[in-house]
Protein backbone atom coordinates (compact mmCIF):
# COMPACT_ATOMS: atom_id res chain seq x y z
CA UNK A 1 0.00 0.00 0.00
CA UNK A 2 1.41 2.82 -1.49
CA UNK A 3 1.63 6.65 0.96
CA UNK A 4 0.79 9.29 -1.43
CA UNK A 5 -2.66 9.72 0.44
CA UNK A 6 -2.11 13.19 2.71
CA UNK A 7 -3.83 11.20 6.01
CA UNK A 8 -1.67 8.30 5.77
CA UNK A 9 1.70 10.27 5.53
CA UNK A 10 0.41 11.90 8.54
CA UNK A 11 -0.56 8.50 10.25
CA UNK A 12 2.90 7.38 9.57
CA UNK A 13 4.70 10.59 10.55
CA UNK A 14 2.60 10.30 14.18
CA UNK A 15 2.93 6.40 14.70
CA UNK A 16 7.15 6.75 14.21
CA UNK A 17 7.15 9.94 16.37
CA UNK A 18 7.95 12.36 13.75
CA UNK A 19 5.13 14.39 14.59
CA UNK A 20 3.42 14.87 17.74
CA UNK A 21 -0.41 14.71 15.91
CA UNK A 22 -2.05 14.12 13.35
CA UNK A 23 -4.12 16.91 11.46
CA UNK A 24 -6.67 15.99 8.78
CA UNK A 25 -7.81 18.49 6.34
CA UNK A 26 -11.14 18.73 5.27
CA UNK A 27 -14.76 18.36 6.24
CA UNK A 28 -15.89 16.65 9.01
CA UNK A 29 -17.34 13.50 6.19
CA UNK A 30 -13.83 14.46 4.79
CA UNK A 31 -12.06 13.78 8.04
CA UNK A 32 -14.14 10.57 8.84
CA UNK A 33 -13.53 8.83 5.32
CA UNK A 34 -9.57 9.65 6.47
CA UNK A 35 -9.55 8.01 9.90
CA UNK A 36 -11.39 4.52 7.88
CA UNK A 37 -8.46 4.95 5.19
CA UNK A 38 -5.75 5.33 8.51
CA UNK A 39 -7.37 2.07 9.99
CA UNK A 40 -7.29 0.27 7.23
CA UNK A 41 -3.79 0.99 6.37
CA UNK A 42 -3.18 0.14 10.21
CA UNK A 43 -4.56 -3.57 9.77
CA UNK A 44 -2.33 -3.50 6.45
CA UNK A 45 0.57 -2.86 8.42
CA UNK A 46 -0.36 -5.90 10.83
CA UNK A 47 -1.28 -8.22 8.01
CA UNK A 48 -4.50 -8.68 9.45
CA UNK A 49 -7.29 -9.18 6.59
CA UNK A 50 -10.61 -7.66 7.55
CA UNK A 51 -12.75 -10.38 8.73
CA UNK A 52 -9.94 -10.91 11.10
CA UNK A 53 -9.40 -7.57 12.21
CA UNK A 54 -13.37 -7.07 13.13
CA UNK A 55 -13.11 -10.14 15.07
CA UNK A 56 -9.56 -9.92 17.15
CA UNK A 57 -8.83 -5.94 17.40
CA UNK A 58 -8.08 -5.41 21.25
CA UNK A 59 -8.12 -1.86 23.16
CA UNK A 60 -4.01 -3.09 23.52
CA UNK A 61 -3.37 -3.22 19.73
CA UNK A 62 -5.88 -0.31 18.82
CA UNK A 63 -3.22 2.08 21.39
CA UNK A 64 -0.21 0.55 20.24
CA UNK A 65 -1.39 1.88 16.61
CA UNK A 66 -2.12 4.94 18.08
CA UNK A 67 -5.81 4.66 16.65
CA UNK A 68 -7.42 5.72 19.56
CA UNK A 69 -6.26 9.23 19.98
CA UNK A 70 -7.19 9.66 16.37
CA UNK A 71 -10.41 7.91 16.87
CA UNK A 72 -11.10 10.16 19.47
CA UNK A 73 -10.32 13.33 17.89
CA UNK A 74 -11.92 12.62 14.42
CA UNK A 75 -14.73 10.15 14.82
CA UNK A 76 -18.31 9.68 16.75
CA UNK A 77 -19.45 6.33 17.47
CA UNK A 78 -23.19 6.18 17.86
CA UNK A 79 -24.41 5.77 21.09
CA UNK A 80 -26.36 2.67 20.65
CA UNK A 81 -23.05 0.64 20.11
CA UNK A 82 -22.13 -1.42 22.64
CA UNK A 83 -18.58 -0.11 24.40
CA UNK A 84 -17.83 -3.98 23.92
CA UNK A 85 -18.46 -3.58 19.72
CA UNK A 86 -16.99 -0.14 19.83
CA UNK A 87 -13.96 -1.26 18.39
CA UNK A 88 -15.73 -3.53 15.87
CA UNK A 89 -17.78 -1.22 14.96
CA UNK A 90 -14.92 1.46 13.35
CA UNK A 91 -13.21 -1.71 11.79
CA UNK A 92 -16.25 -2.84 10.19
CA UNK A 93 -16.93 1.09 8.94
CA UNK A 94 -13.21 0.87 7.88
CA UNK A 95 -14.39 -1.86 5.11
CA UNK A 96 -17.97 -1.18 4.41
CA UNK A 97 -17.33 -3.69 0.89
CA UNK A 98 -16.22 -6.47 3.40
CA UNK A 99 -18.25 -6.63 6.29
CA UNK A 100 -21.47 -6.15 8.01
CA UNK A 101 -21.94 -4.52 11.45
CA UNK A 102 -25.23 -5.35 13.14
CA UNK A 103 -25.92 -2.20 14.94
CA UNK A 104 -29.48 -3.53 15.72
CA UNK A 105 -27.61 -6.63 17.73
CA UNK A 106 -25.07 -4.12 19.19
CA UNK A 107 -27.82 -1.85 20.87
CA UNK A 108 -29.49 -5.50 22.43
CA UNK A 109 -26.53 -5.92 23.89
CA UNK A 110 -26.40 -3.02 25.74
CA UNK A 111 -30.04 -3.65 26.65
CA UNK A 112 -29.31 -6.71 28.26
CA UNK A 113 -25.89 -5.10 30.01
CA UNK A 114 -28.16 -2.13 31.60
CA UNK A 115 -30.23 -4.57 32.94
CA UNK A 116 -27.78 -6.95 34.71
CA UNK A 117 -25.91 -3.93 36.13
CA UNK A 118 -28.95 -2.43 37.86
CA UNK A 119 -29.21 -5.77 38.98
CA UNK A 120 -25.88 -5.73 40.15
CA UNK A 121 -26.28 -2.43 41.65
CA UNK A 122 -29.42 -3.16 43.39
CA UNK A 123 -27.66 -6.28 45.22
CA UNK A 124 -24.41 -3.81 46.14
CA UNK A 125 -25.86 -0.27 46.32
CA UNK A 126 -23.22 1.70 44.73
CA UNK A 127 -23.14 1.98 41.28
CA UNK A 128 -20.83 4.55 40.56
CA UNK A 129 -17.90 2.95 42.51
CA UNK A 130 -18.00 -0.12 40.21
CA UNK A 131 -18.30 1.94 37.14
CA UNK A 132 -21.21 0.30 36.07
CA UNK A 133 -23.73 1.40 33.23
CA UNK A 134 -27.42 1.19 34.22
CA UNK A 135 -29.10 4.39 31.75
CA UNK A 136 -28.69 4.70 28.34
CA UNK A 137 -26.88 7.39 26.64
CA UNK A 138 -28.66 10.73 26.49
CA UNK A 139 -30.59 11.00 23.34
CA UNK A 140 -30.05 7.58 22.07
CA UNK A 141 -34.04 7.68 22.09
CA UNK A 142 -34.62 11.26 20.76
CA UNK A 143 -32.26 11.46 17.96
CA UNK A 144 -34.57 12.17 14.94
CA UNK A 145 -32.73 10.13 12.93
CA UNK A 146 -32.44 6.93 14.50
CA UNK A 147 -33.85 7.44 17.97
CA UNK A 148 -37.55 5.27 16.89
CA UNK A 149 -36.15 2.52 15.43
CA UNK A 150 -34.05 2.20 18.15
CA UNK A 151 -37.25 2.71 21.16
CA UNK A 152 -39.29 0.34 18.75
CA UNK A 153 -36.19 -2.49 18.81
CA UNK A 154 -36.48 -2.49 22.35
CA UNK A 155 -40.06 -2.27 22.88
CA UNK A 156 -40.20 -5.71 20.70
CA UNK A 157 -37.44 -7.36 23.06
CA UNK A 158 -39.88 -6.20 25.78
CA UNK A 159 -42.84 -7.41 24.15
CA UNK A 160 -41.37 -10.96 23.77
CA UNK A 161 -40.42 -11.26 27.69
CA UNK A 162 -44.41 -10.17 29.00
CA UNK A 163 -45.63 -13.35 30.61
CA UNK A 164 -49.37 -11.78 30.01
CA UNK A 165 -49.46 -11.47 26.59
CA UNK A 166 -49.10 -14.64 24.43
CA UNK A 167 -47.48 -13.59 20.86
CA UNK A 168 -45.60 -16.08 18.79
CA UNK A 169 -44.00 -12.83 16.41
CA UNK A 170 -44.05 -9.30 17.46
CA UNK A 171 -43.35 -8.88 13.75
CA UNK A 172 -46.62 -11.06 12.34
CA UNK A 173 -49.26 -9.68 15.01
CA UNK A 174 -53.15 -11.43 14.37
CA UNK A 175 -56.34 -9.62 15.68
CA UNK A 176 -56.32 -11.02 18.32
CA UNK A 177 -52.84 -10.13 19.52
CA UNK A 178 -53.24 -6.45 18.48
CA UNK A 179 -56.02 -6.26 20.98
CA UNK A 180 -53.90 -7.18 23.81
CA UNK A 181 -51.16 -5.15 23.29
CA UNK A 182 -53.27 -2.11 23.36
CA UNK A 183 -55.91 -3.35 26.21
CA UNK A 184 -52.29 -4.16 28.27
CA UNK A 185 -51.16 -0.98 27.40
CA UNK A 186 -53.30 1.09 28.04
CA UNK A 187 -53.44 0.12 31.98
CA UNK A 188 -50.85 2.71 32.67
CA UNK A 189 -49.79 2.52 36.16
CA UNK A 190 -49.59 -1.44 35.90
CA UNK A 191 -47.33 -1.23 32.53
CA UNK A 192 -45.31 1.69 33.94
CA UNK A 193 -44.56 -0.85 37.01
CA UNK A 194 -42.83 -3.46 33.84
CA UNK A 195 -41.55 -0.48 32.16
CA UNK A 196 -39.63 0.45 35.20
CA UNK A 197 -38.36 -3.38 35.93
CA UNK A 198 -37.04 -3.90 32.28
CA UNK A 199 -35.32 -0.33 32.50
CA UNK A 200 -37.48 1.21 29.67
CA UNK A 201 -39.45 3.51 31.54
CA UNK A 202 -37.13 6.63 31.02
CA UNK A 203 -36.36 5.49 27.69
CA UNK A 204 -40.20 5.35 26.26
CA UNK A 205 -41.02 8.62 28.54
CA UNK A 206 -38.07 9.95 26.80
CA UNK A 207 -40.51 10.40 23.56
CA UNK A 208 -43.82 8.98 24.47
CA UNK A 209 -46.60 10.14 27.55
CA UNK A 210 -48.01 6.86 28.18
CA UNK A 211 -46.88 3.65 27.46
CA UNK A 212 -50.53 3.22 25.09
CA UNK A 213 -48.67 5.67 22.89
CA UNK A 214 -45.69 3.77 23.05
CA UNK A 215 -46.63 0.81 21.90
CA UNK A 216 -49.07 2.17 18.80
CA UNK A 217 -46.09 3.70 17.62
CA UNK A 218 -43.67 0.95 18.16
CA UNK A 219 -45.83 -2.11 16.91
CA UNK A 220 -45.88 -2.60 13.25
CA UNK A 221 -47.46 -0.30 10.84
CA UNK A 222 -49.91 -2.63 9.60
CA UNK A 223 -50.74 -3.29 12.85
CA UNK A 224 -51.25 -0.45 14.13
CA UNK A 225 -54.85 0.36 14.72
CA UNK A 226 -56.31 4.13 15.34
CA UNK A 227 -60.00 3.01 16.56
CA UNK A 228 -58.17 0.55 19.38
CA UNK A 229 -55.90 3.41 20.38
CA UNK A 230 -58.59 6.20 21.21
CA UNK A 231 -60.64 3.07 22.68
CA UNK A 232 -58.71 2.14 25.12
CA UNK A 233 -57.16 5.94 25.61
CA UNK A 234 -60.72 6.59 26.50
CA UNK A 235 -60.76 3.87 29.03
CA UNK A 236 -57.64 4.85 30.64
CA UNK A 237 -58.81 8.17 31.13
CA UNK A 238 -62.32 6.77 32.61
CA UNK A 239 -60.89 4.78 35.04
CA UNK A 240 -58.65 7.60 36.34
CA UNK A 241 -61.98 9.66 36.40
CA UNK A 242 -63.32 6.55 38.86
CA UNK A 243 -60.22 6.37 40.82
CA UNK A 244 -59.93 10.06 41.44
CA UNK A 245 -63.48 10.46 42.45
CA UNK A 246 -63.81 7.33 44.86
CA UNK A 247 -60.75 9.03 46.24
CA UNK A 248 -62.19 12.54 46.50
CA UNK A 249 -65.33 10.77 48.23
CA UNK A 250 -63.08 8.64 50.67
CA UNK A 251 -61.67 12.23 51.94
CA UNK A 252 -65.20 14.17 51.77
Amino acid sequence: MGTDNPAITAYEDFLTGRKKDVFLAGSDNEQEAAVYSIIRYAMHLRRWEPNYAAEHITDDVFHALKLDHIVKRYITVPPSIDRSDELKYLVCRAYPFELYFDEDDSLLKLYRRIIRNKAIAKETGNKKKQGLQTEFPPGIFTDPENGAERLRLLFNEFLSSLDDIRIESVNALDKKDVYEVYRAFSRTAAMNTKLRKACLYAAYKSVYKTPLEFAHNSIPADAQNEELYRYFTFCEIFRNDRAQNKAKDAGA
